[in-house]
């Protein structure tokens, strides 16, 4: 445990926001809305920017020769058909959220952006970002994530972790575990 220091500093920094937060539940309130505010108020741009790069990134490798290329070895068969595997990513990623978050998500929206604006622009924003958080937007980055560590598994042999791209690239260092 104590060779991964990358751990040790996260487990740390997480300890202290959840006792920070038992300690002072209030300040740590204030403290995480005001960020969040600022976040939001001067990088919200960013996010969008971002978001639809990494859509059009995905339509790119998707529409392009890219798009035909096999993760695993060239003599393997894939173990399921594309119909098959779609449906196990929806089902994956939308079962959770549909049944939770599908009436949750868009009241809390509603709730924030109603201290911000009339009620009826507020519903038409809560549910715009719920559309954009569910959308293709979503899907894409979700795609590409996956995309990247199928590539590094699949194909270059390292294990199904986050870390692996960066350890296959630039070695085994100590920030990149």
């Amino acid at each position: 445990m104590w060779k991964n220091l990358t751990m040790i500093v996260g487990v740390a920094m997480t300890l202290s926001v959840a006792l920070w937060g038992l300690i002072d539940t209030h300040g740590l309130g204030v403290f995480a809305r005001r960020y969040a505010e600022i976040a939001f108020l001067t990088r919200g741009w960013f996010i969008m920017v971002l978001m639809t790069a990494i859509l059009f990134i995905v339509a790119f490798l998707m529409l392009s020769g890219y798009g035909k290329l096999r993760l695993g070895r060239d003599d393997e068969k894939p173990e399921f058909s594309n119909v098959t595997w779609i449906t196990m990513m929806f089902a994956a990623g939308m079962g959770v959220g549909l049944l939770y978050w599908s009436a949750a998500e868009p009241l809390t929206h509603f709730a924030v952006a109603s201290d911000y604006a009339p009620e009826a622009t507020a519903a038409r924003q809560a549910l715009f970002i719920t559309n954009f958080h569910w959308g293709v937007h979503a899907w894409a980055m979700f795609g590409l994530t996956g995309l990247v560590i199928a590539y590094f598994s699949f194909c270059r042999g390292a294990p199904q972790l986050l870390s692996s791209p960066l350890t296959v690239t630039f070695g085994n260092k100590m920030w990149t575990r």
